[in-house]
């Protein structure tokens, strides 16, 4: 068991217990105090004599006996000693005071009630300083009042950027309630880029140097974002420190769309401006330009700089451009037109230009607008027209041909030197006049008619025209067109005519010398194809017996020579092989004269009995198809398609080399075809037409004469065609 202490041991433990206890109450930062149930004041430490003002306990002690001295309202010590009493102790009680110099200020205050052993009742408490803390609540009470009624958002952080105050408006704009917001960053109003932005603004507020009216960036809830107009400033401590950061903020979205579309409008009308080829120019009430565009500068012969702050009232030396920028600052408006040497630029052009007063909402002139256009261009271009407009008047009357022009409604414009001449009028009077006033009406409908067609097509068209001349009726060839203005409409209709009646007659005689020759070149085919078959019957009845009769004769001599006479026996047969021969021979030639099955078998049979011999004869193989078998054709059509077809195989054998043909014969609605097809060299373009191609003439003729046309076409390496198409006459 361990010794108990002594009566030294444990003074000495309470000495140093004490000793510990006064350092900690003398030198505690916070003010502590004893006081009596009376009021009196029994102790207090040095920081609690500090907060009153005083340099020592002992000298708060000597000035202030009692608590009520120090209370700025003697009241609230009853009210606080009969809170103590029935709780037993205060808690976080603030109470305005007074310092030893009279100045009031605040305190914080926390006590307890405690009892002696001998029943004396005493107060022990701590007290701190919150003066500086009333004052921020109060001007907070106040800037949350004002800002809760303003229409511009207002927010309030502590230096670490947490909120502290956040106004309906600040946080509607960004699209939050103000309940959300409590204890939130002000980076959730930012991106990082902006962050950036929002702490130099920050550090010049540390620096005391502050920002009005910064454009600043913030992000919506939603994620958008949107430009705003800020203010900001410190909430500085008693010392100066900074406490607060406070800060408005405007939505300046609406006002940065209106200044984009007003420097896309500016932009654009500087584009116009510099664009359009008119000078427009400003100048003040002293006569100095201030504004201008690229073209006047141009038109003046220099730059914009040097243009811009010349005085034209000072130094344009024309008169008549001197008076009328000195009218137009009186406020009239001028126009001149003329030549202009440039004082700037020393550039003599043609000019027109006016000076028009600019006058203000005060209805004072502000000085005026210049609008210049240099016409110089124009100018010559109008001498050139005139010139050229003579030229193509002098072209258009030197026409041989008849050449017009009318407007829409049909009425002469301009006609040249030959109208004049051949319908005896003049330039002057057929001016106004339609072709109603001029020829017969049969004959003014049809021009009338045809101009209305081109008016409604839009576009060139060719007529053949009757015109009434001394002599007679002429028929002119014309070409008309309509003309258009700059706008794409049609302004007129311009005809150019020419006189063909002569060539009209040629051809005409032409196409009887033509139709002669077709005539006669048919009659020609028909009477060599009868002379071919009175041919062939004449050498068939005729030729044909007395060789068959010959034969029959030579065959009975032969048949009386004795055996033994063996150089006669053989020399018989050798006639009578010959006179074979001879038969073969007659029968061949009577069957290209006009092969009997083409009258006794008709067309089908006589092709296929051509196609066949021509294959025997030349090795080409060959492909015949015929539909109908047996087409219903009268004598002439089917001598006229089998001549074709023995002509086209005799230009097969001569000239195409090929080792295949291809026939095809059908009749389809009342028109016989006939085409062949061969894998040959194929005919040149120019070998079709060639004068010296009788054969293919002769086939076409043929065609003709029947009322059909032929086709012939090839390529080289491609072979030939030839396509027959004639209409079947019932």
């Amino acid at each position: 068991m361990a010794d108990k202490p002594t009566y030294e041991e444990l003074k000495k433990a309470l000495q140093a217990s004490e000793k510990k206890f006064k350092n900690f109450y003398e030198n505690s930062v916070i003010g502590l105090f004893q006081t009596g149930i009376d009021g009196r004041i029994l102790m207090l430490n040095r920081k609690c004599a500090e907060i009153f003002g005083y340099e020592s306990p002992e000298q708060a002690l000597e000035a202030v006996k009692m608590v009520t001295a120090i209370y700025a309202y003697s009241e609230d010590r009853l009210q606080f000693i009969a809170e103590i009493k029935k709780n037993g102790f205060l808690q976080d009680v603030e109470i305005e005071c007074k310092k030893s110099n009279g100045d009031l200020f605040w305190i914080n205050i926390n006590s307890v009630k405690s009892v002696e052993k001998n029943g004396s009742i005493l107060f022990n408490g701590v007290l701190s300083d919150i003066t500086e803390r009333k004052f921020a609540e109060a001007e907070l009470k106040k800037f949350k009042t004002i800002s809760d009624q303003a229409n511009y958002g207002t927010a309030i952080v502590d230096l670490d950027g947490n909120f502290i105050y956040i106004n309906d408006t600040f946080a509607a704009m960004h699209g939050f309630c103000t309940d959300e917001l409590e204890g939130k960053n002000l980076e959730i109003f930012h991106t990082k880029d902006q962050m950036g932005h929002v702490r130099k603004l920050n550090e010049k507020l540390m620096n005391g140097r502050g920002y009005t009216a910064e454009e600043v960036w913030h992000v919506r809830k939603d994620g958008s974002v949107f430009p705003t107009l800020m203010t900001g400033f410190i909430i500085r401590k008693d010392d100066g420190s900074p406490h607060l950061i406070a800060a408005t903020a405007i939505d300046i979205t609406h006002r940065k769309q209106a200044q984009e579309a007003l420097k896309k409008s500016e932009t654009k009308y500087r584009l116009i401006c510099n664009k359009i080829p008119i000078g427009i120019f400003h100048y003040d009430k002293q006569g100095i330009i201030t504004v201008c565009n690229k073209q006047s500068a141009e038109i003046a012969g220099t730059s914009m700089k040097n243009l811009i702050g010349f005085n034209l009232l000072e130094n344009v030396k024309n008169e008549q451009m001197l008076t009328a920028v000195r009218d137009s600052i009186d406020g009239k408006t001028r126009h001149l037109e003329g030549k202009y040497s440039s004082v700037t630029g020393g550039k003599t052009t043609y000019t027109k230009a006016d000076f028009i007063p600019l006058i203000s909402d005060d209805n004072t002139v502000q000085g005026g607008i210049g609008v210049v256009e240099n016409v110089t261009e124009k100018i010559m271009a109008a001498k050139e027209l005139r010139a050229s407009q003579k030229q193509l008047q002098s072209i258009i009357d030197n026409a041989p041909a008849v050449i017009y022009l009318k407007n829409k409604q049909g009425k002469y414009i301009l006609v040249n030197r030959q109208y004049e001449t051949l319908f005896h009028t003049t330039r002057r009077e057929m001016i106004g006049k339609t072709d109603n006033d001029i020829f017969p009406r049969e004959i003014s409908d049809l021009l009338i008619k045809n101009d209305l067609k081109v008016i409604e097509a839009g576009m060139p068209l060719e007529f053949e025209e009757n015109i009434l001349h001394d002599d007679g009726i002429h028929t002119y060839i014309s070409i008309k067109f309509p003309i258009f203005n700059t706008s794409g409409e049609l302004s007129c209709i311009c005809g150019i005519s020419s006189d063909i009646s002569t060539r009209k007659q040629a051809e005409e005689e032409l196409t009887k010398s033509h139709e002669k020759l077709r005539n006669l070149s048919a009659y020609l085919q028909s009477t060599r194809e009868q002379e071919r078959i009175r041919i062939a019957r004449e050498v068939h009845d005729d030729l044909g017996q007395a060789l068959t009769a010959i034969k029959l004769d030579l065959s009975w001599l032969k048949r009386k020579i004795p055996e033994k006479e063996k150089t006669a026996v053989k020399k018989a047969e050798k006639t009578i092989s010959l006179v074979g021969n001879a038969i073969k021979s007659v029968q061949r030639i009577i069957s290209e004269l006009r092969p009997g099955l083409l009258n006794d078998l008709g067309l089908a049979a006589a092709m296929e009995w051509q196609i066949k011999e021509f294959e025997k004869r030349t090795g080409i193989k060959t492909d015949i198809t015929i539909n109908p078998e047996e087409p219903e054709l009268n004598d002439v059509l089917s001598t006229t398609i089998f001549r074709i077809f023995q002509e086209t195989l005799t230009n097969i054998t001569r000239h195409s080399q090929a080792t295949y043909i291809k026939v095809r014969l059908k009749v389809k609605n009342s028109i016989i075809e006939l085409i062949v097809k061969d894998n040959g060299v194929g005919i040149p373009e120019d070998q079709i037409a060639h004068r010296d191609s009788f054969g293919l003439m002769g086939m076409m003729e043929r065609a003709h004469s029947a009322g059909g046309e032929i086709k012939i076409s090839g390529s080289p390496g491609n072979g030939t065609t030839v396509a027959v198409h004639v209409p079947v006459k019932k």
